[in-house]
């Protein structure tokens, strides 16, 4: 029989418990035809696939909160696509600070500028017309869209060492050497993109450098930290 009707109002009651519970991304299961995320399949009257899709609660998710980071869990076996989501899931938080007037367009870009670097570049200049013109919305749908990008090490290595130009004016003879071996070794294959931020956010420290005290992805959460040491 057709239960899309009670897939959809289940969905309507897990999102209203999502809300209350401050959920700020979601895992799925993909090819499920509640929880596929662009590949639930649509069959026709003889079991044939017409086409894929979004499942019913993904639809849902997405209608409801278009910005809400959303991922299959296969996606999830690429370690630049699970990092990227993990940044979402930060932002999707912070930016909650946002939409309620506790903080600005202005500040919260100067902390996640850096994020979106590291996988869509190429986006940075539109959304600092965006965060100039002060819409939430656009702002907020542009971010998100960027943060789909799972970037790569070439996009990495390129924030690190813009990063380091920024960092080391400030850095002693010791920490600089620190930073740059640490950076090197992520550019040779060597060593992890774990070892490079933490190099760098020592520095920052220790410089007294206050622009990037708080910058988002020198200072990942826990969970970013981890994805950080398998890239």
């Amino acid at each position: 029989r057709d239960v899309t009707e009670e897939m959809v109002r289940c969905a309507r009651d897990l999102l209203a418990i999502a809300e209350q519970e401050r959920v700020s991304g979601f895992v799925l299961k993909s090819r499920s035809p509640s929880c596929g995320v662009d590949d639930a399949p649509l069959h026709d009257g003889k079991g044939r696939v017409r086409r894929t899709r979004d499942g019913a609660f993904t639809a849902a998710v997405r209608a409801a909160l278009p910005d809400l980071p959303v991922v299959s869990e296969q996606t999830l076996h690429d370690p630049y696509a699970r990092e990227s989501f993990l940044a979402a899931v930060d932002a999707y938080e912070a930016f909650r600070a946002v939409r309620r007037g506790r903080t600005g367009l202005r500040p919260f870009h100067r902390r996640y500028r850096f994020v979106v670097a590291a996988r869509a570049p190429d986006m940075l200049t539109r959304l600092r017309s965006l965060r100039d013109a002060g819409g939430v919305d656009a702002y907020s749908a542009f971010f998100f869209a960027a943060l789909e990008e799972p970037g790569g090490a070439d996009e990495h290595a390129r924030v690190l060492r813009t990063l380091a130009s920024l960092v080391l004016r400030e850095a002693s003879r010791g920490g600089a050497r620190g930073v740059n071996a640490a950076l090197d070794a992520y550019e040779n294959g060597a060593g992890s993109l774990r070892s490079a931020v933490d190099a760098l956010a020592h520095a920052v420290r220790e410089g007294g450098v206050l622009a990037l005290a708080e910058d988002a992805y020198l200072h990942p959460g826990p969970a970013r930290r981890r994805a950080y040491r398998e890239l």
